[in-house]
């Protein structure tokens, strides 16, 4: 069997975006799914956090998150919004 566990700083990130999505994301949730829409409002605090490009280092404009950062990441702003854990996504994605 293989063990695994999060690090100190895997876990403080799981807290950070956990308490944004709690506080930022989920109360929009469902008039973002209505409208189609992310507010620029909430975009902007989504790349002021870094978790647009979270795997990318930071050098090159990423979050500097590495993969499983990335995977924490996605996994709590699903539990928000699966409309912005689809943006942040693929702005993850498209192009790597």
């Amino acid at each position: 069997m293989i063990e695994f566990s999060f690090t100190e700083e895997q876990q403080m990130l799981r807290e950070m975006v956990r308490d944004f999505t709690n506080n930022e994301i989920k109360p929009l949730a469902k008039k973002i799914d209505e409208e189609e829409r992310i507010p620029e409002e909430l975009i902007k605090k989504i790349a002021d956090l870094g978790l647009l490009g979270a795997s990318f280092p930071v050098e090159y404009g990423g979050g500097g998150f590495g993969e499983i950062g990335y995977c924490i990441i996605q996994e709590e702003i699903s539990r928000g919004c699966s409309s912005t854990a689809t943006f942040i996504g693929a702005h993850q994605s498209i192009g790597t």
